[in-house]
């Protein structure tokens, strides 16, 4: 994650309207936060991706591995059950999830760059 923030931030440094900024005598500070609200929009984007995945197989894994009760335990004994009804509502609570994080990804993004938001 560091990398890949650390790879954006160096894409947008070199751009056109950061030497403006520069050429303009902005500060060091100012520079940096037209760098870092440019480059937050991918960063965003990543980490929500990023984060869904990662909640997900972690309580998959841990309620499995150590037996816990819980949306994944619950889930993967009606996979093995052919419960037709649990795996639909775990499915589709799963994709509600991902379609509440694109969607506060989007907020984010649209304030984070007005010029999202105008599209």
């Amino acid at each position: 994650m560091v990398r890949y923030a650390s790879a954006e931030t160096a894409a947008v440094v070199g751009t056109d309207f950061v030497k403006l900024v520069r050429a303009n005598g902005a500060p060091p500070r100012r520079v940096a936060a037209h760098v870092l609200r440019n480059a937050a929009a991918p960063i965003v984007a990543l980490f929500s991706i990023r984060v869904l995945g990662a909640l997900l197989l972690g309580v998959y894994l841990v309620e499995a591995a150590l037996g816990m009760p819980g949306f994944g335990l619950v889930t993967l004994e009606a996979i093995r059950d052919r419960d037709v009804a649990v795996v639909l509502a775990a499915t589709l609570i799963t994709s509600l999830l991902g379609v509440l994080g694109t969607l506060a990804e989007d907020a984010v993004t649209a304030t984070l760059d007005p010029r999202v938001g105008s599209e």
